[in-house]
């Protein structure tokens, strides 16, 4: 036994641990934790306290997390029946709606007026009722015409057609 108050060597060393442990506030805060842990019954204000408030935080901080993603949920619902109420407000049906909603989905497109107008083009297009302003693909057999019309001759055909399609250009026409 050594003169520290009857504490042998070891258990000075130990109180001295135990002391510097306990002027750092992330050990203190640990070794109440493990003291906790092996004597569950113990009581330790500071850290018993410190448990209980956090414990009651993270209950309100949950509660929180989860109205506030109520609300954008709803706000998102909200957004979404507008959408469908301005598209069938022009003429879209129901099922015009999901064929909408399923090309967001695979375009990637975030907006529904852009996907309900990608939508009618296609269909368009498809069903070959284009719409005003709407190009027109026409066949053209170029050695055909040049045989028909410049006796053979393709580069005269060539020059006749960038010809008409400048003139036309010019006047705002669209093939």
């Amino acid at each position: 036994m050594s003169e520290n108050n009857g504490l042998t060597p070891e258990q000075a060393a130990l109180l001295k641990n135990t002391e510097a442990l306990l002027s750092d506030p992330e050990a203190r805060s640990q070794f109440f934790g493990l003291l906790k842990k092996k004597n569950p019954e113990m009581v330790i204000p500071e850290h018993d306290v410190q448990a209980t408030v956090s414990a009651a935080l993270a209950v309100e901080r949950a509660e929180r997390e989860k109205l506030a993603q109520e609300v954008r949920d709803e706000r998102t619902r909200t957004a979404i029946k507008e959408q469908r109420a301005v598209l069938r407000g022009k003429g879209l049906s129901d099922s015009d709606l999901v064929e909408v909603e399923k090309l967001m989905t695979e375009k990637g497109i975030v907006s529904h007026e852009t996907a309900a107008d990608y939508l009618l083009q296609s269909r368009q297009i498809a069903g070959g009722s284009a719409g005003p302003g709407a190009v027109k693909p026409q066949p053209i057999d170029p050695v055909k015409e040049a045989k028909e019309n410049f006796g053979g001759d393709i580069q005269a055909w060539g020059r006749a057609k960038a010809l008409e399609d400048l003139q036309a250009f010019k006047a705002g026409v669209r093939h």
